[in-house]
C-alpha cells in the first residue's frame, strides 16, 4: 500500500530550477514536483541526449543509490509518445538560432539538433515503439493529436545537397544555402527517399529511410505525390537532361539541341552523328519499362549530403530512363481518374518538353510526338516515343495532352520546312531528296484518305475511334497544311507546291530553255513522278499553256 501511495504522489523535483519573474539572480523558486512515472531515467543514454532537463529527477534524486528505488516506483526507462513530443520541442528550440549567437555557435547548435533528430527518428522507426494508441491499450487509429503534433513541428532531418549533380533540387537564396547544411523541416514539405526521383525539385528528401508503416502514416508520408509536384518534377528532369553535359554511354553523343523543330517550335535534339549534315534518310524506327541508439558524426555528415548507392545507382543520364516509368505511371494514375487533374496536367505540359523518346534524343514536346510513325523515321523533328511502360503509352493516348495517334500532314509539312531551313536555299543532296520524295508520297496518301489536318496539340484533329474504324474514306482535304507543303524544284531546292508545275510538255520546256525564256516557270524535281505531283496538287504545265 505504501508503494502504491508513493506512486500516486508528486514528490520528485525535476532537474532544473527556474528564476523568479522578479529577475533577481539570487532568488529562485523551487521546481514543480512530479510523480515518479512522469519522469525518465537519466542513465539511459538516448533519453538523456534527447529530452530536456526538466524530464529527469533532480540531481539529488538521480544519485546511484536512489535511482533503483525510483525505477521500482515506475521511473520511465524508454521513450514514449509524450517523451517524443518533448524531444521534438527541444529540437525546434535548439535549431532556432538567436541573432546574438556567433556563427560558430549557430552551426554547432544546428549540427547537434540534426544529429539528435536522426537519433529520435531511428527510435520512432523501431517496431516496438509504443505509440499513444498502444500505450492506452486501445485499438484503431493512432491519436490524431499526436499525429498532428508530429507533422506540425520542423524536426525531420533532410538531405542538404542533391545526391546527383543534375537532379532537380529546391532553389534557395545565398543566405538560406548557408543555413541548409543541417536542415530540419516539417513533414508537409518532406518525402521519403523512395520518392526522390518523383519530387526532388519541390520537396525535401528525408536523410534516413523509414521502414515503419505506422510512423510513415503518422507523418503523412504514405499518401501519393501530388500531380502538380509530379508535373514539375518531369519538366525539371527534362530541362536538366538537355542542359547537363552527358557522359558517353555506349557511343556518340546525340542529344544536341536542334535549331528548330516541327511547326516552328524549338526542336528537342539535333541530327544523329551517323546521318551526316542534313541527312534525314528514312529508316524503320525500332520499337522502343532494432535500431542502434547512437549515431556517429561521420554517419550524420554522410546522410546530410548523399543518398545510399543502392537508391541512386549510376550517373544521371543512365539512371533517368530507369526512373521515368514510375513517374509516368503516377501521372497516368492521376490523369486517368480525375478529369480536372488531366486538364491541369495538359495546361502545365503544353509547349514543354516532357515526352521521353529515348536516350539519344531525350524529351520532346507533344507536337513532335506520334504514337505511330508509319515506319518513317523523321527524327530529330518527329518521334515515336519509347515504350517505357503500358501506363506511359496510355498516358500519351489521352487526347488533351496533344500527342497525335499517327503521323499526319502537319508533321510532314513541319519536317520539310525544317529541312528547308537547314539547307538555307541550297539544293538537297541525294539522301535528303530520297527522303523528301518518301515524305511526299506519304503526304499524298494522307490527302487522298482525308487524314487529320492538325497535329493534335490542342486535341482538335485526332479522329475518333469510329472515324478510324470506318471503311468509307472521307473526301480529300486541301487544308492550311497543304498550302504550306514544300516539294523540291528542278534545282533540288524545297519550294512551296503552289508555285510548282510538273513538266508534262517537255518539248515545250526544252524550246523555252533554248531561248532563255524558262525563268518564269518552276518545275517540280524529276525525282517526283508526275502521278505523285498531280496527287499533291502540283499544276500541269500543259494545262497552264492551254489556259
Amino acid at each position: 500500500r505504501f508503494r502504491q501511495f508513493l506512486q500516486g504522489q508528486a514528490f520528485i523535483p525535476c532537474d532544473g530550477e527556474s528564476k523568479k519573474s522578479s529577475g533577481k539572480e539570487d532568488e529562485k523558486e523551487p521546481s514543480r514536483l512530479f510523480r515518479v512515472d512522469e519522469l525518465y531515467d537519466p542513465e539511459v543514454t538516448d533519453l538523456r541526449i534527447l529530452l530536456p532537463r526538466e524530464c529527469f529527477p533532480s540531481k539529488r534524486f538521480a544519485a546511484a543509490d536512489v535511482l533503483p528505488a525510483l525505477r521500482a516506483l515506475g521511473l520511465r526507462s524508454r521513450l514514449d509518445g509524450g517523451g517524443a513530443l518533448r524531444a521534438i520541442g527541444r529540437l525546434c528550440k535548439l535549431a532556432k538560432q538567436p541573432e546574438v549567437d556567433k556563427r560558430a555557435g549557430q552551426q554547432r547548435r544546428r549540427r547537434t539538433a540534426y544529429e539528435d533528430a536522426r537519433r529520435l527518428l531511428k527510435l520512432l522507426d523501431d517496431d516496438t515503439f509504443p505509440f499513444p494508441d498502444e500505450e492506452d491499450g486501445s485499438s484503431g487509429e493512432v491519436s490524431s493529436s499526436f499525429s498532428e503534433a508530429l507533422r506540425r513541428q520542423p524536426w525531420l532531418p533532410v538531405l542538404a545537397k542533391k545526391p546527383l549533380r543534375h537532379l532537380p533540387w529546391p532553389t534557395s537564396s545565398d543566405a538560406e544555402q548557408n543555413e541548409e547544411k543541417w536542415l530540419l523541416v516539417a513533414s508537409r514539405a518532406v518525402r521519403p527517399k523512395g520518392d526522390l526521383w518523383f519530387c526532388s525539385g519541390s520537396r525535401r528528401i528525408l536523410a534516413d529511410e523509414i521502414r515503419s508503416a505506422r510512423l510513415t502514416q503518422l507523418l503523412g508520408l504514405d499518401g501519393p505525390v501530388p500531380p502538380a509536384v509530379l508535373t514539375a518534377q518531369l519538366l525539371g528532369l527534362a530541362e536538366a537532361y538537355h542542359k547537363a553535359p552527358r557522359q558517353e554511354v555506349g557511343g556518340e553523343r546525340k542529344n544536341e539541341p536542334a535549331e528548330q523543330g516541327v511547326q516552328g517550335q524549338a526542336g528537342p535534339t539535333g541530327p544523329r552523328k551517323d546521318e551526316g549534315k542534313g541527312n534525314m534518310t528514312a529508316v524503320m524506327s525500332p520499337p522502343t519499362e532494432m535500431v542502434p541508439a547512437s549515431v556517429t558524426k561521420a554517419e550524420v555528415a554522410t546522410a546530410a549530403t548523399a543518398v545510399s548507392e543502392d537508391s541512386i545507382g549510376r550517373d544521371f543520364h543512365s539512371e533517368l530512363p530507369l526512373r521515368l516509368p514510375g513517374l509516368y505511371n503516377r501521372l497516368h494514375d492521376h490523369a486517368s481518374k480525375d478529369p480536372e487533374a488531366l486538364r491541369r496536367l495538359a495546361a502545365r505540359l503544353r509547349g514543354k518538353r516532357w515526352v521521353w523518346v529515348g536516350p539519344d534524343y531525350g524529351f520532346c514536346v507533344a507536337a513532335h510526338a506520334v504514337l505511330d510513325n508509319s515506319g518513317i523515321d523523321c527524327r530529330p523533328h518527329v518521334f515515336a516515343p519509347s515504350r517505357l511502360s503500358p501506363q506511359f503509352h496510355s498516358l500519351l493516348r489521352l487526347r488533351p495532352l496533344g500527342v497525335a495517334p499517327s503521323l499526319g500532314l502537319p508533321h510532314v509539312v513541319g519536317v520539310l520546312d525544317a529541312i528547308a531551313r537547314q539547307r538555307k536555299g541550297k539544293a538537297l543532296d541525294n539522301a535528303d531528296l530520297s527522303f523528301t520524295v518518301r515524305l511526299l508520297q506519304f503526304a499524298a496518301t494522307i490527302m487522298a484518305e482525308g487524314g487529320p489536318d492538325e497535329v493534335g496539340d490542342e486535341g482538335k484533329a485526332i479522329p475518333s475511334e469510329q472515324q478510324q474504324q470506318s471503311t468509307t474514306p472521307p473526301p480529300p482535304k486541301k487544308d492550311s497544311s497543304y498550302l504550306r507543303l514544300l516539294a523540291p524544284n528542278h534545282r533540288g531546292v524545297l519550294t512551296p507546291v503552289r508555285r510548282l508545275m510538273y513538266n508534262d510538255a517537255p518539248w515545250v520546256s526544252q524550246a523555252l530553255a533554248s531561248t532563255g525564256r524558262d525563268a518564269a516557270v518552276e518545275f517540280v524535281n524529276a525525282a517526283v513522278p508526275d502521278a505523285l505531283a498531280r496527287r499533291l496538287g502540283v499544276r500541269s504545265f500543259r494545262r497552264a499553256l492551254l489556259a
